[in-house]
Formats: C-alpha cells, structure tokens, sequence
C-alpha cells in the first residue's frame, strides 16, 4: 500500500508524531516567551512540518489541513487576520477544524481594527487562550450564543490592557473552565455596568460566568502584587458572613496559586456553606517552594503577616486576619526538566515530619506524571506528612488536549489548568462529603 493509499486515520497518526517533535522558533513566538526559555532555532515548527505533509497527496493535505487550523494563533493581526479569516469564511469545512485560538498580540489600535471577530463559521471552537497580550472578549462577538466553547485561559505572560466589548454578554455561556492570573482579577471583579438593564445594578464580568463555570483556576506568583491586594479590597464587602460573594452555583473546584491567597479567601472564605461542595487545591512552581524559606506561606491565620500594602489601599491602621484555608491539597506545577532523586530527597524533607510548618495540613499531592520514575525507583506510592498524615500522591497529566499538545509546539507550558485527573478527584472529594 502506497503512503497516498493509506487510510486517514492512519495518515493522522503519523501526521501527530511528525508534527509533536516541532517547536516554534523565536520568530515564530515573537517576544512572548523570555530568552532563556527558548529551543534552538533549528527545530522546525509544527506548522512548517504540516505544511510540508500536505504536499505529499490530495489525501495527505486534507489530514495535515485539518491539524494545521485545530490550533490558529494571532501575533501580528495586520498581517493575518483579513486573509485568515477570508479563507475561513469561505471554506467552512477548515473553520470547523478550528479548535483553539491563542492571541498572543499586545494590540495596537491598527492591530485593533485588524483583528475583528472570529467568524461564526467556527463552530467547534472549543478554546480560547490570551496569551501575554491583550485581554479581547471582542474576538468572540460573533460566538456568544456557541454551545462549543468551554474553556478560557489568560496566560501569565505579559500585562496588556483588558477589553470586553458588552458586559450584558462578554463570554459565552457555555465556559466552564476558566484560568486567570491573580494580576487580572480587578478587571474581573470590578463592576461594569449592564447597558441593557438598570444602570444601578451593576455586575462585574465574574458575576456573569457564576452559573456556568465549573473550574476555576487563579494563577500568580509567591509574590502579591498590588493588584492582588485592590481586587481583594473589591471583593470584601460584597458578601454576608458565610456566604460567598458569587454565587458559582456549578462551580465544582479551585486550583489556585498560593500566591492569590489572599484574594481567594475573599473570594471563596473557607467559612461559606458552599465550601463544602468546592475542592481547593493550591498549587506552587517547584523552584518558588524549594526558593522559599520555611513557612513560606500560613494557611490557618494563627499567624497573620501585617501587610502595610493592605493598609495603604484600605487606608486603615488596623490588620484584619484573613479568613483562612488549610492547605491540604497541594499541586506543584510541572518541571521543565524530569524530576532527580535529589528532588524527592527535597520533597520528602519538605512535607514529612519536621518539615515545612506550611505545609502540617497536608494530605493530598498533585505531581506531573513526571515524577513516576523517580517515585517507582524509591518504592514510595505515599509519604509520611506531619504528625500523623500519610499524604496520598495522585499523578496529572497535561491540560491540553491533543490538538493543542500537537500544534502548541511548548508555547502551551505555562498555561494553567486543572488537569482531568485532578477533576475526577475534586469530584469524588464531594461525593464522599
């Protein structure tokens, strides 16, 4: 049987392992990723292999052309966008191959007018990523009655300004994981007024995902940047003691950064009824724990921080304790590199006993499958924690899906989520409640 003969899901199988072996250079990733994080400029692109596939038979480029559009990714919209956009309005079969859009443009007001709205014709749709630049509901204009896309990431990367194009309708109602910095939650939670309905009941644009959504990721460094601290301040004060200021009636768990603590005891105070349906589980980058020195963080307010930057936006002398969690579930985040024996011998002193006060509570661990290795060798399948807790390891694997892991080409190692095998335990943790 000849390559051209061959059927197509075959063809798409070699197709994936050609393409998954593809990077993007730095021309490619223009300046979203820093210097030290780039491969070799040698390493062909997941699109440049594609394209190349595509040239071998007709049967060949409708396999590659459908890989090619699974992931489409905006960083120049003058360039792209009309000509992008023309082709998919004109060819619906390669718009429904759509899957998931990453802008990665800080927008000027050229690249503004460029951009427009994704075209309709995308109807399988499914992500949409904002990726260190600009924060543009208005590319979804033409998509808020889609019943396809389901999740909405905003990277870490960068500081672009935050757009929405109504706050009657600024996401589709069909988002159900949503992951955003800590740095950008003012914008979130901040009220913005509902042009079709009394200009004296605002709603910030969190209030309008509250029935949908049913993982929330925040993401954000050790570090609170003052934004953190103001979207805080916003947020307190919206709710009644025991009670969550947004409803998030499907709302199933959290996966939250230990440097957002503050803004999600605010959001999600531990105290709330609701609680008791929500898992929380915090996560932290390998190098800030190891970085940090003991306690790196309280989780049970019986040490509170005075925090004089709280004070300067609450214009206030005294300190109010926050409303703490416990830490009991922890997730570090996935190394660039796989994990030595020497990390678990840091791990192990970390958690176990006399380890890490932060860390007394703890009894779940969240590791990148990574770690098996490692892991299997010392024929640990739990650890020993604090006092008298035996920590379960549960391993995770990557949040994108295998369009987005083919195509990506590593831009997609630092989007946050929470990864399917974290869900399943976030799901079983309520059924046993």
């Amino acid at each position: 049987m000849t390559a051209s003969r061959l059927p197509n899901e075959i063809i798409d199988r070699i197709l994936v392992f050609a393409a998954s072996s593809g990077t993007f250079t730095r021309r490619d990733r223009q300046s979203i990723v820093p210097a030290k994080y780039e491969l070799d400029d040698s390493i062909t692109s997941p699109y440049s292999i594609l394209r190349a596939c595509a040239l071998v038979s007709p049967a060949w480029r409708t396999v590659a052309q459908a890989r090619l559009f699974s992931l489409v990714r905006i960083h120049s919209p003058q360039k792209q966008c009309p000509t992008l956009w023309a082709t998919l309005v004109a060819r619906p079969d390669l718009a429904n191959c759509v899957k998931t859009l990453r802008l990665e443009a800080v927008l000027t007001p050229e690249d503004d007018e460029a951009l427009d709205r994704v075209p309709k014709e995308c109807s399988s749709l499914s992500t949409v990523v904002f990726d260190g630049g600009t924060i543009d509901f208005c590319v979804l204009e033409n998509l808020t009655d889609s019943d396809t896309v389901t999740t909405v990431r905003v990277t870490d990367r960068g500081s672009g300004p935050f757009r929405c194009y109504s706050p009657a309708n600024p996401l589709p109602a069909s988002v159900r994981h949503l992951s955003t910095p800590s740095v950008y939650l003012t914008p979130w939670v901040w009220p913005h007024i509902n042009p079709t309905a009394d200009e004296t009941d605002p709603h910030s644009l969190l209030a309008w995902l509250t029935d949908s959504v049913e993982w929330l990721t925040i993401t954000g460094a050790l570090e609170q940047p003052d934004e953190v601290i103001y979207a805080s301040h916003v947020i307190s004060g919206q709710s009644s003691p025991g009670e969550l200021p947004y409803s998030f009636k499907r709302l199933k768990g959290i996966n939250a950064s230990v440097g957002a603590k503050t803004a999600i005891e605010e959001m999600f105070p531990p105290s709330a009824s609701e609680m008791d349906r929500i898992s929380v589980v915090w996560h932290v980058d390998w190098q800030e724990l190891i970085d940090c020195a003991a306690p790196w963080q309280d989780f049970d307010g019986s040490t509170p921080a005075h925090d004089p930057l709280i004070d300067a936006f609450l214009e206030e002398d005294a300190y109010k304790p926050p409303r703490a969690h416990k830490l009991e579930a922890l997730y570090i985040l996935p190394l660039p590199i796989s994990p030595k024996r020497s990390y678990l011998d840091e791990l192990v002193t970390r958690v176990g006993p006399g380890g890490d006060p932060s860390l007394r509570h703890l009894k779940t661990l969240f590791l990148h499958k990574q770690w098996k290795k490692v892991l299997r060798k010392r024929g640990a399948t739990a650890l020993d924690g604090q006092g008298a807790i035996r920590i379960e390891i549960v391993f995770v694997g990557s949040i994108l899906r295998e369009d987005e892991r083919v195509m990506v080409g590593r831009l997609g190692d630092y989007d946050r989520g929470i990864p399917a095998e974290m869900q399943r335990w976030m799901e079983r943790r309520v059924q046993q409640e």
